[in-house]
């Protein structure tokens, strides 16, 4: 069957607006608890409220439907991986100095950095207490305790991250295996974990894994690049983050020290790390694509296939 799919038609399908809705109304039940109401309720719901594509959601959504149906337990579990992602985006802009997501102000440049780091944990705790919740028999305590150990690794990540700034003598696994600790394991646990109390059989949860783990390759190679050309905040430029762009641009000549973003971007530009960064993100996405052969066609492997080649789509 020919799916004609598009971001327009997912929302129609999935109801996403709708789901995006009740995460916020649901989450602004915990700031009714305290005793500044709405400045907490604003703030709790501030980068869920920013519109967006929401693929994340959009993923979550699709492999529950894809895997078998999107049950009580499995939106719970949804519930709370929204409120950790949004910890986690929170914690990137302080820890990047970013001004800007979406097109709007960041948490932390309205707010104040030590401010925005609180809601940050309180949204992380939140998130972990539901999850904890749902630890109510064996086999979904093994699945949750499974996601709760990929947060910790997340955090682990970000330590990586903020480590290997101007710091230009690691190789393009380094970069991978830091990307994979900061942005992929508490998604790929999240997406398998609900694959898993829906039973999909080993073949689906390997091509969700391979899947997923290729697009956030792909996404984090994108995103560094986006950056560089100036066309989303050029955070990683001016911090000396560690990116697959510095992987290839010092990759046969390793420097622990080059301060300044003027420096690095002359490096950058001299090296042919553009050009091997857009091969880089085209072999990644086929490899996301075709990790899904093994799933029958139908309208959710469509939706997968559709989300890895916006990667694609972002960089033409």
């Amino acid at each position: 069957m020919d799916y004609k799919i598009d971001f327009n038609s997912i929302n129609e399908r999935y109801k996403v607006d709708k789901a995006s809705n009740e995460i916020i109304k649901e989450l602004k039940t915990y700031g009714r608890s305290t005793g500044d109401i709405e400045e907490i309720n604003n703030l709790l719901t501030y980068n869920l409220s920013l519109k967006g594509k929401r693929i994340r959601l959009i993923k979550l959504i699709t492999i529950s439907r894809l895997t078998g149906r999107l049950n009580n337990l499995t939106k719970k579990i949804i519930y709370a991986m929204e409120l950790a992602n949004s910890a986690i985006f929170i914690h990137d802009d302080i820890i990047d100095h970013d001004l800007r997501r979406k097109g709007k102000p960041t948490l932390n440049s309205l707010v104040g950095y030590e401010k925005a780091l609180l809601i940050g944990n309180i949204l992380h705790s939140i998130a972990c207490k539901e999850l904890c919740k749902l630890c109510d028999c064996n086999k979904n305590k093994e699945i949750i305790v499974e996601i709760l150990n990929s947060l910790a690794i997340e955090h682990a990540g970000q330590y990586s991250d903020i480590n290997f700034r101007w710091n230009f003598c690691h190789s393009l696994k380094d970069w991978e295996r830091m990307i994979m600790r900061h942005s992929a394991y508490y998604i790929i646990s999240t997406l398998i974990g609900i694959a898993k109390l829906n039973k999909a059989d080993k073949k689906i949860i390997r091509a969700i894994r391979s899947y997923e783990e290729n697009c956030t390759l792909a996404g984090a190679a994108e995103d560094a690049l986006l950056g560089f050309l100036g066309k989303k905040p050029a955070g990683d430029l001016k911090n000396g983050s560690f990116t697959i762009l510095t992987s290839f641009a010092f990759k046969n000549n390793p420097k622990r020290i080059l301060k300044g973003p003027d420096l690095l971007r002359r490096e950058i530009n001299e090296s042919k790390a553009i050009d091997l960064t857009l091969r880089y993100i085209s072999k990644r996405v086929r490899k996301a694509v075709k990790a899904l052969d093994s799933i029958k066609d139908c309208y959710e492997k469509e939706v997968l296939i559709f989300l890895a080649r916006q990667i694609l789509d972002e960089i033409k």
